[in-house]
């Protein structure tokens, strides 16, 4: 699945009604500077926008081919919700650059998920 065709299913799923309880989640691209799109900025701008109510997919490339959902950041951790039965990655073997040995987490490939209506307070 690529990027597109993400986003067009997020936005189907836009607006949802589970167990009684109308929920409605935007999603938008996380947008950096191409002169941000270094690890340091990616892990602040994530840390900033990762709350109880926001959620990123990831996509990352590399040593792997995949998709993630990442829900929360740590100077050494990302925290994951992931098909693959992952609940954590190492932020250490990250990086931002094409490369077959690391995980290449793409900048352009990141989605960020907010359910409307919810504090974005902890």
């Amino acid at each position: 699945m690529d990027l597109g065709q993400l986003k067009r299913l997020l936005n189907s799923a836009g607006q949802v009604r589970i167990l009684g309880r109308n929920l409605k989640f935007e999603a938008r691209t996380l947008r950096l500077k191409r002169n941000q799109r270094t690890l340091p900025h990616l892990w602040a701008s994530l840390d900033q926008e990762l709350k109880r109510s926001c959620v990123a997919i990831v996509g990352i490339t590399g040593a792997t081919d995949h998709w993630c959902v990442v829900y929360r950041v740590t100077p050494k951790t990302l925290w994951l919700l992931d098909s693959d039965g992952c609940t954590y990655m190492r932020r250490s073997p990250c990086t931002v650059q094409t490369t077959r040995t690391r995980y290449c987490l793409e900048v352009g490939e990141i989605l960020l998920i907010e359910r409307q209506g919810a504090s974005r307070q902890l």
